[in-house]
């Protein structure tokens, strides 16, 4: 079955420098891996975050894309967009709307803070940015675990049929990122030794990596024999001895480390998943976390230690427990749908979404749309350019075109990407003559 199409924009060259730590980038990355129908739009951003939409706007060339859906990662705002200018207006307005919504700290630190009436602060504007795009995107990607958080803050401020309605349009699915390495092969580890990887961002407060830091000096004082891997560039914040940093890493060399390594400690406070450990499970890592955590919330109380007696936790792990302690990992991680799973149930919500869409569509601009067929059916496949000089659109302009092109998608026009710019064809064949033609 061939599900719709999703315009997805991947910001890259963000301030953190390992796209591996990156959950958005993997996602996006996964996103388009897992769902067939996905067109990447990568757009370089720098600076800080307001410079975001800047580097959107400068990208993005509206003669140039078209798609069923657009989806957008958290750290960019559904609204900031629509309102950057008239144009941005025009089309995402119109556009249905994936929203992933991956995690916000402000909603687990700062959540008392945003409750609070009589306190008016940043944590709470950043937070209702959040629920603003929930409200204005027509599916929502997210954890069960991270909707019982945003539930928890929209029951105290909305009624019961918001949050309600609300709900209907949450998919609950695991990040894509978590399929990087559904079907990874196993590979003998060496146990020789206890080798600790740690695999998250440095410089985030909630990861905890003080406390990860703290562990490692201890077991080694304790017990010794170790090695620590730390997939990142050198980094003043790592006092420890003998790390080995493993610097920016591509995804096998990502995953080579992970098979090098044998053991992850859990310490950050709070997740809404966890792809870093998801990572080191699928690849046999042993593994025990800290109970003040979200450890325990994912995996249980079974390897959950506080912070004076899981040294001797994780000796106990590596001596006499190892089989068992990955073999209990990789069962709760197996209880995730797989990767095909996932596609279907987006696939299913989307084409749900565009049929009623198509009937909104079907109505409006019926002449224009029937002039547009003609132009396809004469000459096969065409660009934005050739439709908007055929109907007299002026180059660039957005107004009314999402009506248009949903109206055309229910007549059985469909789109593919030739060399980063939209075509619309009705005939798969036309497209392999092209192919044969050499135009692309």
């Amino acid at each position: 079955m061939e599900y719709p199409n999703i315009f997805l924009i991947d910001l890259v060259n963000r301030s953190s420098k390992n796209k591996n730590m990156q959950s958005e980038s993997i996602s996006n990355n996964m996103v388009a891996r897992i769902y067939k129908n996905t067109y990447v739009f990568p757009i370089q951003v720098s600076g800080n975050y307001l410079n975001i939409y800047n580097n959107i706007s400068e990208s993005i060339d509206f003669m140039k894309i078209d798609s069923d859906f657009v989806y957008i990662n958290d750290i960019i705002q559904i609204q900031d967009i629509e309102y950057y200018n008239q144009n941005f207006y025009n089309y995402f307005t119109n556009i249905m709307k994936i929203f992933h919504f991956h995690y916000n700290p402000m909603l687990f630190r700062n959540i008392d803070n945003i409750l609070d009436k009589d306190k008016v602060n940043i944590f709470a504007y950043k937070f209702i940015d959040n629920i603003l795009s929930l409200i204005k995107t027509d599916v929502i990607i997210m954890t069960e675990y991270l909707w019982d958080q945003v539930k928890y803050f929209l029951k105290k401020s909305f009624n019961d049929t918001f949050v309600n309605q609300l709900q209907k349009k949450v998919l609950f699915l695991p990040p894509a990122g978590f399929y990087r390495y559904e079907n990874i092969s196993e590979i003998k580890k060496d146990y020789s030794k206890i080798r600790f990887l740690w695999n998250h961002i440095l410089s985030y407060p909630d990861k905890r990596y003080e406390l990860f830091e703290r562990i490692v000096k201890k077991y080694i004082e304790k017990y010794g024999n170790a090695e620590v891997y730390i997939t990142y560039d050198k980094n003043d914040k790592v006092k420890l001895d003998n790390v080995i940093f493993t610097g920016q890493l591509k995804e096998k060399e990502y995953s080579d480390i992970l098979h090098k390594t044998n053991f992850s400690i859990a310490v950050t406070k709070d997740e809404s998943f966890g792809i870093s450990l998801t990572d080191s499970i699928q690849h046999g890592h042993m593994m025990v976390g800290l109970n003040d955590g979200f450890y325990p919330i994912f995996y249980g109380d079974k390897y959950s230690y506080n912070i004076d007696n899981i040294v001797d936790g994780i000796y106990d792990v590596f001596t006499n427990k190892r089989e068992e302690n990955i073999v209990y990992h990789k069962n709760i991680v197996s209880k995730f749908i797989n990767g095909k799973q996932w596609e279907n149930i987006l696939g299913e919500r989307l084409n749900e979404l565009l049929i009623d869409k198509y009937r909104a569509g079907c109505i409006k601009g019926g002449k224009l749309i029937d002039k547009i067929l003609q132009l396809i059916d004469k000459k096969g496949i065409v660009s934005k350019y050739d439709i908007y000089a055929e109907i007299g659109f002026s180059k660039g302009n957005t107004d009314y075109w999402m009506q248009y092109y949903y109206g055309l998608r229910s007549r059985g026009v469909k789109i593919t990407y030739i060399n980063n710019c939209v075509y619309y064809f009705l005939d798969e064949n036309n497209i392999g003559k092209l192919k044969q033609e050499g135009f692309f």
